[in-house]
């Protein structure tokens, strides 16, 4: 008995799910189009006509017309920085080294942009809360920046960014291989390459870049939303979502397994004994 092949689910800015369902196909927008039609007339309802102005997907250019037709031809569809980031995988030799997880950092940095004024205005801030502590101090960087809105970069910068990164990591596999190749092939003080060969890496960067004016929101959108204690946090894109996914997967398999292993007839009755 097998009904249904999956489950899917909207979220919204917050965080919070607006709407779920079962699935007989593999996410089908055409499978999906009456239920989607009914959440904007929900939403239109409560509060207002067109309220939906972005959706964050992670396949934006095969979705984006058959959304638009749905939600309206001015909502924007674009890909979510989890799913962008997470493709760079492929590239790396070792995803789980020190090695990926800087380039994560990097690529990261270079997708997510805390301005000079954000940064400044973040810097008062931490200095006027500070000022109370016993004793008080001056906000680290780091923490300034952690507590700093990110804004993505226009198209152009963006790409520029990338690529920084991308020479960067190259030049220094350059030199860690030079280095290497002056060690034995057992010496454990060998460095490790952080990207593999360059037919992988031209393929991945073509996708990637392919997509970078579908991470770049409108400068005069509002991404940030301030809660009601006074912190602020970015609108939620899908991050959330694969996160509550997976822990949906785990609770549902668990259980599942739990169920065939309770039903499941044990030797003695099977043998008749």
């Amino acid at each position: 008995f097998h009904p249904f092949n999956g489950y899917t689910r909207i979220m919204n800015e917050f965080g919070e799910i607006i709407w779920w369902g079962m699935i007989t196909g593999s996410e089908s927008i055409t499978e999906l189009a009456p239920r989607l039609a009914g959440v904007k007339e929900r939403l239109n309802k409560k509060q207002g006509l067109d309220s939906v102005k972005v959706i964050f997907v992670d396949n934006c250019c095969h979705v984006r017309a058959k959304l638009q037709a749905i939600f309206g031809p001015n909502v924007l569809v674009l890909l979510d920085h989890f799913h962008w980031l997470k493709r760079w995988d492929p590239v790396l030799r070792d995803k789980k080294s020190s090695e990926a997880a800087l380039f994560r950092n990097l690529m990261s940095r270079a997708l997510l942009l805390v301005t000079r004024d954000e940064y400044n205005r973040k810097k008062a801030q931490l200095t006027e809360k500070l000022k109370k502590k016993n004793p008080p101090r001056l906000p680290s960087p780091v923490e300034i920046l952690k507590a700093s809105n990110t804004t993505t970069p226009r198209p152009e910068e963006l790409k520029k960014r990338i690529l920084a990164v991308m020479s960067y990591t190259q030049i220094a596999d350059a030199t860690k291989l030079a280095a290497n190749q002056q060690l034995e092939e057992d010496d454990a003080t060998r460095a490790k390459l952080t990207l593999k060969d360059s037919s992988i890496l031209q393929k991945t960067m073509k996708d990637q870049l392919k997509h970078i004016n579908c991470l770049c929101y409108p400068e005069n959108m509002a991404m940030h939303i301030q809660a009601p204690n006074g912190n602020e946090h970015v609108a939620s894109q899908s991050s959330k979502n694969e996160a509550l996914h997976q822990n949906v997967n785990r609770r549902f398999l668990q259980s599942f397994s739990r169920c065939i292993h309770s039903k499941r007839p044990s030797n003695r009755r099977k043998n008749g004994i």
